[in-house]
């Protein structure tokens, strides 16, 4: 009897003391709803099973050393805990093993520990109040030390090597063109094989007045055709080179063996005063196009067909007021049955930059 007495006043005293907790706390909580714990009366927001509010207090949650939390067995994934020995902070399961939720903001020399590859940046004040000396990255390094010198706009840039510059017109990408307008480029064999001369595409026309001297090529004295080369407005540095022709003569039929002709870009120095009526020309290393014409046109050019070539990745410098112009060359690799003239119109464009 006295044991059931004993239990009756106990789970009485249990029952008043948690009517008085809940009552110190402000406590609501309903079927179906989450409960609140602050002291305003306020109810717990409809997403949350537990809705603590305070202005001057926080919210602990579990606190224990790293051997205690790894012993944790079999751990909900999205538990959290406060792991209070080295490294300290929070965190938290999930699902496969245990990831700290900040790294130790305690670390010296400005090092981001953790995933980074400990760069360090740096900090001077020589050139700038905020300027960056190094930049340490794993076993690189970068430095940039011009970085504080200058600042971007519309007339400055910085380059790749940390200096900051200033565009120029020479630095600007843009294209000459040569062309053989209305006049036909005409590219003939003979009985031998071998080509019958070279021909050349300037400014809006094409001929073959040119004769070699002494390894370079000239225009013809004659002034048959004065000034057709195209001139270099600045200095710069040709890059690519891109050739058309487009077939004028009759269907022609080419034969056995191979049929080629090969646009070579070539340029002059500034003119020379004592160069009077004659100009002389050399070829620009690689800006060369070769073009197979039994493959280009399967053994049978057809007028209207247009051929092309380009060639890209060059490197020649020019200087101002240099000149272009292309010559071609037409060949076979054996007799043709009857001579052969090749004609049509040429467009091209040489890249600068």
């Amino acid at each position: 009897m006295k044991t059931m007495i004993f239990r009756f006043f106990k789970e009485k005293l249990f029952a008043v003391s948690v009517l008085a907790l809940a009552a110190t706390l402000t406590t609501k909580a309903a079927c179906g709803q989450g409960m609140a714990i602050n002291t305003t009366g306020s109810e717990a927001h409809s997403s949350a099973m537990l809705d603590v509010a305070s202005t001057s207090k926080g919210m602990l949650v579990p606190r224990m050393l790293s051997a205690q939390r790894t012993s944790i067995s079999s751990p909900a994934t999205g538990l959290l805990v406060y792991q209070t020995d080295a490294p300290a902070g929070f965190y938290q399961y999930n699902g496969s093993g245990w990831l700290s939720l900040m790294a130790d903001s305690t670390a010296a020399g400005g090092d981001l520990a953790g995933k980074y590859p400990n760069p360090t940046i740096a900090a001077t004040s020589a050139a700038g109040a905020h300027a960056v000396a190094a930049i340490n990255a794993g076993s690189s390094v970068i430095n940039p030390a011009n970085l504080g010198t200058g600042s971007a706009s519309s007339s400055t840039f910085l380059r790749g090597d940390g200096i900051w510059s200033s565009p120029s017109s020479s630095s600007a990408r843009f294209v000459i063109s040569l062309w053989s307008g209305s006049t036909q480029l005409r590219l003939t064999t003979t009985t031998t094989g071998m080509s019958d001369s070279i021909s050349f595409v300037g400014l809006g026309t094409a001929g073959n007045q040119l004769v070699n001297v002494n390894g370079g090529t000239y225009m013809d004295p004659s002034n048959t055709y004065p000034m057709v080369a195209a001139p270099v407005p600045v200095s710069g540095t040709v890059t690519s080179f891109t050739f058309f022709f487009r077939i004028a003569t009759p269907t022609i039929l080419f034969l056995t063996g191979t049929y080629t002709f090969t646009a070579q870009l070539y340029y002059s120095a500034p003119p020379l005063y004592n160069l009077i009526g004659s100009e002389q020309f050399y070829p620009v290393p690689g800006a060369a196009v070769s073009i197979n014409l039994n493959t280009a046109t399967g053994g049978i050019g057809v007028m209207g067909e247009t051929l092309t070539g380009i060639v890209s990745g060059l490197s020649f410098p020019l200087t101002a007021e240099s000149r272009l112009l292309i010559l071609v060359n037409y060949n076979v690799s054996t007799t043709p049955f009857s001579l052969q003239t090749l004609s049509g119109y040429v467009t091209a464009g040489i890249g600068m930059q």
